[in-house]
């Protein structure tokens, strides 16, 4: 796909979404994608489709599957790959952003709604 898709425009990108696990025992992965993101590495929240529903968001993920998903992408990161994560939090908004900029991500923090664009910036931003 990114062959095809890069004879059209050699600017294209394929950018992983989730599953960064598909990097054990292919390490091939690496190879044929541009980037990776991934959600909810700290903090996650209730699919619902309400914006301002307080569950949407900042739910406290188990530190041990942090350090999971941490851990294999820092096998994309190994090889300069950029890594993108989308936090769903608010009012922990300045850990998340913390947390990710010292791994080297780059944070967008919202709500798991996802029904509109966040304002929830990087501190200092």
């Amino acid at each position: 796909m990114r062959a095809y898709a890069r004879l059209i425009d050699p600017d294209f990108l394929i950018i992983q979404q989730n599953a960064y696990s598909l990097i054990d025992g292919h390490p091939e992965l690496l190879e044929v994608i541009d980037a990776i993101s991934q959600e909810a590495i700290w903090y996650d929240g209730v699919a619902i489709d309400d914006w301002n529903d307080p569950n949407g968001y900042d739910r406290v993920n188990d530190p041990s599957y942090s350090q999971i998903i941490m851990s294999h992408l820092e096998l994309y990161q190994s090889v300069g790959m950029l890594v993108f994560d989308c936090e769903y939090a608010l009012i922990n908004t300045e850990i998340t952003y913390s947390n990710a900029l010292g791994q080297g991500y780059r944070p967008y923090g919202t709500r798991r709604s996802l029904r509109q664009l966040t304002t929830t910036l990087s501190p200092g931003y």
